[in-house]
């Protein structure tokens, strides 16, 4: 399932309310950040930061894409209306997509908002 552009996070504004205001959870290679909003009209709204500390321009956007394959692939059994925003550690360059699926199931489950 591709990731609909209604979906995704846009405006600084809602990332540093994210930040601020909303809860984190952190695994070995993924940081989770959550803010509830029961007024959203999708499901929710997601957003991806990768800092430059990840590595040149293509470490950043091969782990940009692996991301949103975890999200794309597990968006559907997601039990969360808000915003998210999902922040990798300098670890996850080295992690293959297999290692960053079971580190996304385990900071999901920490959260509370895995349907299974």
């Amino acid at each position: 399932m591709r990731l609909k552009r209604q979906i995704r996070m846009n405006s600084r504004s809602e990332f540093l309310r994210v930040r601020q205001e909303g809860k984190s959870y952190a695994g070995k290679y993924l940081v989770l950040g959550l803010l509830e909003d029961y007024k959203l009209s999708s499901h929710f709204k997601f957003g991806i930061i990768v800092t430059k500390n990840i590595g040149n321009a293509v470490a950043r956007n091969l782990v940009r894409r692996r991301i949103k394959g975890l999200l794309s692939s597990f968006c559907n059994s997601l039990e969360f209306s808000g915003y998210m925003v999902v922040i990798p550690r300098y670890h996850a360059k080295e992690a293959s997509f297999q290692v960053l699926e079971s580190d996304w199931k385990s900071i999901v489950k920490k959260a509370g908002i895995s349907i299974q």
